[in-house]
């Protein structure tokens, strides 16, 4: 990963991400309202392809909350029915850098096998 091969869209609409398929159109708005009204923190693509590659979520004490509890669960599984991979970061006052780089290769290694061997999905 670097600099130059992917591009941060910061403060991403998830509805610009998914979208609703298999359904009739009652079903639709139901499901479309859904993920109209969710934003995720920060989106990583592939600056060639614009193909989405991550998304980050930065947690903070309001992720502890029932509602956000329910929303984030959400949020993850769309975005795993998508095939996009997510990291979850606690907010914290600094950060490791090669930590955190860390934990974006593995996301990114994990999706990828999954996309190779789908039988090893759930």
């Amino acid at each position: 990963m670097t600099g130059e091969n992917i591009t941060i869209f910061p403060h991403a609409a998830l509805r610009d991400l998914v979208t609703v398929t298999g359904v009739d159109k009652k079903s639709y708005y139901k499901f479309f309202n859904q993920i109209d009204r969710k934003q995720i923190d920060f989106l990583l693509v592939d600056s060639k392809t614009l193909k989405p590659m991550l998304v980050i979520e930065l947690d903070d004490q309001s992720h502890q909350r029932k509602d956000r509890i329910k929303r984030d669960e959400f949020v993850e599984k769309v975005l795993e029915s998508a095939g996009i991979p997510i990291v979850r970061i606690p907010v914290k006052q600094s950060y490791d850098a090669k930590e955190i780089g860390e934990l974006f290769r593995k996301a990114l290694h994990n999706n990828q096998s999954e996309i190779n061997n789908p039988e090893k999905r759930n």
